[in-house]
C-alpha cells in the first residue's frame, strides 16, 4: 500500500498515478484519492459556501460575498458595528442547513458572542442580527435551529462543546475536554466529532486526538437522561492528527482534519481521512493510520496551518492557509470504470462469504 505526501506545484504531475493505485485499494483503507486542482482568492477570513457554490466570508467587520462562482472577486454584503468582531477576526462563519441564515462567532474570549444573520437582510449596509452570549471557536449545525459550538471555558481554559438552541437561547453542554477546544463536525448519521486542540492536563487525551459521540448518545444528553460526556474517557477514538483544529466532512464522508501542533512538529500539512477508515474507527476498529490519510502542503509559506470548507456544487475542498488569502482547491479522483467494477465484484464476493461490510 502506497502513501506519498507532496509539496509544491510539482505534485500535480505525480499525484495521479499514485492515487489511481490507491483507488484500487480503497476498500482496504487506502488514502482517499485527491488531486490539486488550482487555487483562487478567498474572502480573507472565516468563510462558508452558499447554495449556488459562491463563497461568503468575513474580512474584519465586513461580510463579503463572491460575485460569481469561482471568481475570487468579492463585494461587501454588509458590515458589523466596529468593535463587535475581534481584531483577530471572526472565529467562524457558518451557514444554516437551509442556507437562509448565517452564524458568526465574534472570536473574542470571555463574554464572547455569536451573531445570527438572515441572508435576506444583507443589503450592503449595517447588519441586523440577533446576538447570543456564547464563547466560540468552531461550529457545526445539528439541525435547523441548533448549533454545536466548541470553545474554551473562560474559568478553566479547558475546551467544551455546547449545543446552542437559536430558538430559545439555551446552551447545553455536550462534551467536556481535558485540553483546549478544537474543531467540531457531524457526519451524515449525526454523530459528533471533536478534538483536543492542545494537551493541557497530564494524562488523558493528547493534542490532536479526535473522538466521536454517537447520535443516539447525544440524544440522551439532550433529553436529560444523562449528563455531558467526558472527552478522554467516553469518546470513541478516531485518530490523532495535527491539532484537530478543523473537522469537517465532504459528501462521501471523508473527514478533513486541519490545524497544527508546534510541540510535536505536526504542522505544514492538512489531512483528509478516508471515509471507510473513519467508519472503521467509529465502529470500534483501529484508529486512523497514516495510510488512511491524504496529506499535502500547498502553501509555500513555512509553518502553515490549514482549515477548509467543502463546496458541494464543484465537488472540491477549498483549503485555506492562515499564511495567505489563497484557497487551494482539491477534488477526489473518480475510480476508473474497470477498478470500480472490480471493487463492486470484490464487495459482492466478500458479502457472499459472510464478510462484514464497513
Amino acid at each position: 500500500m502506497l502513501f506519498v505526501s507532496f509539496s509544491g506545484r510539482a505534485r500535480c504531475a505525480l499525484a495521479i498515478p499514485v492515487i489511481v493505485l490507491s483507488s484500487a485499494a480503497s476498500s482496504a483503507g487506502a488514502a482517499p484519492p485527491f488531486e490539486y486542482r488550482g487555487e483562487q482568492r478567498g474572502p480573507g477570513g472565516a468563510f462558508d459556501v452558499l447554495a449556488d457554490g459562491r463563497l461568503i466570508g468575513m474580512s474584519g467587520d465586513d461580510v463579503l460575498v463572491e460575485t460569481a462562482l469561482g471568481s475570487g472577486s468579492f463585494k461587501i454584503a454588509g458590515f458589523f458595528d466596529r468593535g463587535l468582531i475581534s481584531e483577530f477576526g471572526a472565529s467562524f462563519l457558518s451557514l444554516s442547513p437551509d442556507g437562509t441564515r448565517l452564524l458568526v462567532g465574534d472570536g473574542n474570549f470571555g463574554g464572547a458572542r455569536v451573531y445570527e444573520v438572515a441572508l435576506s437582510d444583507l443589503n450592503g449596509g449595517a447588519i441586523l442580527h440577533r446576538s447570543f452570549e456564547h464563547e466560540n471557536y468552531a461550529a457545526a449545525w445539528y439541525d435547523a435551529d441548533r448549533v454545536a459550538i466548541s470553545a474554551a471555558d473562560p474559568g478553566t481554559f479547558l475546551g467544551e462543546v455546547r449545543l446552542l438552541d437559536l430558538s430559545t437561547g439555551v446552551s447545553t453542554r455536550l462534551v467536556s475536554l481535558d485540553g483546549a477546544s478544537a474543531g467540531v463536525g457531524f457526519d451524515r448519521q449525526g454523530n459528533l466529532f471533536t478534538g483536543n486542540g492542545y494537551d493541557i492536563l497530564p494524562g488523558g487525551s493528547q493534542t490532536g486526538d479526535v473522538r466521536a459521540f454517537l447520535a443516539a448518545e447525544l440524544a440522551e444528553v439532550l433529553s436529560g437522561q444523562r449528563g455531558s460526556f467526558n472527552f478522554a474517557d467516553e469518546g470513541r477514538a478516531i485518530g490523532r492528527v495535527l491539532s484537530a483544529g478543523t473537522l469537517d466532512f465532504d459528501a462521501r464522508g471523508h473527514l478533513f482534519i486541519g490545524g497544527g501542533d508546534f510541540n510535536s512538529g505536526e504542522f505544514d500539512y492538512f489531512a483528509i481521512a478516508d471515509a471507510s477508515a473513519v467508519s472503521r474507527a467509529l465502529g470500534g476498529g483501529d484508529p486512523l493510520h497514516l495510510l488512511d490519510l491524504y496529506r499535502d502542503d500547498p502553501d509555500s509559506e513555512p509553518f502553515s496551518f490549514y482549515s477548509a470548507r467543502f463546496n458541494a456544487i464543484t465537488g472540491e475542498w477549498l483549503v485555506f492557509s492562515g499564511s495567505s488569502l489563497t484557497l487551494f482547491r482539491y477534488a477526489e479522483i473518480p475510480a476508473p470504470p474497470a477498478l470500480a467494477l472490480l471493487g463492486a465484484a470484490l464487495g459482492l464476493a466478500s458479502t457472499g462469504c459472510g464478510g462484514r461490510r464497513r
